[in-house]
């Protein structure tokens, strides 16, 4: 026996309510297409999750990657990327 469930379109808000909401949704629903994307961003979770106000967390951001950008240690990619490296 076989079947098949199709499940609506959610919206962002939608989406952003239920995490608010501590609610789960089944896994897949909820792939989004974010472009443009960062990939294998090595930024210390523990600055973003530091005591700091988040003025002083956004400016260390900001200049961390204005570093790696003045370093060419940034790739941009215009077309569609497939990244065969895990």
């Amino acid at each position: 026996m076989a079947g098949l469930i199709v499940f609506r379109r959610f919206e962002v808000e939608e989406v952003v309510t239920a995490v608010a909401q501590d609610r789960l949704l089944p896994g897949g629903l909820t792939r989004f297409v974010v472009s443009p994307r960062a990939l294998r961003v090595d930024y210390p979770l523990e600055r973003l999750a530091s005591s700091a106000d988040q003025e002083q967390k956004q400016a260390e951001l900001d200049a961390w990657i204005r570093e790696r950008v003045a370093g060419r240690r940034v790739r941009y990619y215009a077309e569609s990327t497939f990244l065969f490296d895990e």
